[in-house]
């Protein structure tokens, strides 16, 4: 770091260079200017964490999934640099669910444990709620599989050649019977298409881009509006907790 830049240093032709410079140095000038400026090095995405601990050690480091899941790669790395690494937590979240996500979630009768299902299950459950019928044809696919083995199992005492013709036609219908169910859901999601996409709608605001809405969203959205948020946020949350929580707005 120099001059107002923070610029990459990489490894060529037996020399250090800096990118977006003409700057080079053999291993030896290097490692004179890392003990004369240590100032002018600042780690990359892959040391900050080894850099952050040697400096401020901690007993742990409490941080949200995706923190921890970044954590856990570097442990080889400390063990290497003989860093200590810190007890690793993972810190609770939290849900957001605004009045108008609420009426939806209250006529659909979609309860939170159910935002925690794929999208297309959750609408696949919805469906079946609604239409009071079993959507998936599971057991009627394991009974044809049975009932063509039992026949190949025949075709092949009279013949041994037949048995792979009756499997091969039992895959054929198989694939029909998966079709058909899969039409079934179709028709269904096309007579409760509002309702799906209302689904949609929110899956999309509580998991933008199918992840945690506190990776997206910002939490002064919501304190413009809810004044008492902040206090009810600290006077709920146990950080050292793992669990998800909701709070209606």
């Amino acid at each position: 770091m120099a001059d107002q830049s923070r610029e990459r240093i990489y490894f060529e032709d037996g020399k250090y260079k800096i990118v977006n410079s003409n700057l080079s140095f053999s291993l030896e000038s290097m490692l004179d200017e890392l003990h004369t400026n240590p100032e002018r090095f600042s780690p990359n995405v892959i040391m900050r964490p080894i850099f952050q601990e040697f400096v401020l050690p901690n007993i742990a480091y409490v941080g949200g999934g995706g923190e921890v899941s970044y954590w856990l790669e570097r442990k080889q790395q400390f063990e290497y640099f003989g860093v200590f690494y810190p007890c690793i937590i993972r810190r609770n979240s939290v849900m957001l669910i605004p009045k108008n996500i609420q009426k939806i979630l209250e006529k659909l009768h979609i309860k939170e444990e159910d935002l925690l299902k794929d999208e297309d299950k959750l609408i696949t459950s919805y469906l079946e709620n609604v239409s009071d019928a079993d959507l998936h044809l599971k057991q009627e696919l394991a009974l044809l599989n049975d009932i063509y083995h039992k026949i190949a199992e025949k075709a092949k005492a009279v013949d041994p050649t037949l048995e792979p013709f009756v499997l091969s036609e039992a895959s054929k219908v198989i694939k029909l019977t998966e079709s058909i169910e899969a039409r079934i859901k179709r028709s269904l999601k096309q007579k409760e298409e509002t309702s799906v996409n209302q689904i949609k709608a929110v899956k999309s605001k509580l998991f933008p881009n199918h992840s945690l809405q506190e990776r997206t969203d910002s939490l002064l959205q919501y304190l413009v509006t809810e004044k008492d948020l902040l206090s009810d946020l600290i006077n709920e949350l146990d950080p050292l907790e793992k669990e998800l929580l909701f709070i209606y707005l």
